[in-house]
């Protein structure tokens, strides 16, 4: 008994070395599991990311020719209105000129 009371501050020591370097063991496999995993991880799914890089791009490309036909439509749209409005007033001048040359029909016929 004198022994462990005489030498309690080394023997407490001890157990807390080897307390320590059984948890700092436990925590290094720890990791390694944890870098093993990321690393077969990170091999299946580059491919993926790769594919739905391509794919992004594609995407974005789409969007740039939709854009493109946007602005080109809209183009269109704008001639189209402007045509539709000389047309409207060459049908509102055609009804006068109708009406100007049924007037002496009207005049001789009494309609």
């Amino acid at each position: 008994m004198d022994f462990l009371a005489d030498n309690a501050i080394w023997i407490l020591s001890v157990l807390w070395i080897i307390i320590f370097a059984l948890a700092f063991a436990y925590a290094v496999f720890a990791a390694l599991k944890l870098w093993r995993v990321l690393k077969a991880t990170k091999e299946r799914i580059a491919p993926i990311t790769s594919e739905l890089s391509i794919s992004a791009d594609a995407a974005q490309q789409g969007v740039s020719k939709l854009e493109e036909r946007q602005l080109a439509l809209g183009e269109a749209s704008a001639e189209l209105q402007g045509r539709v409005s000389s047309l409207a007033i060459a049908g509102r001048h055609a009804g006068k000129v109708a009406g100007a040359l049924r007037y002496p029909v009207r005049f001789l016929t009494g309609l």
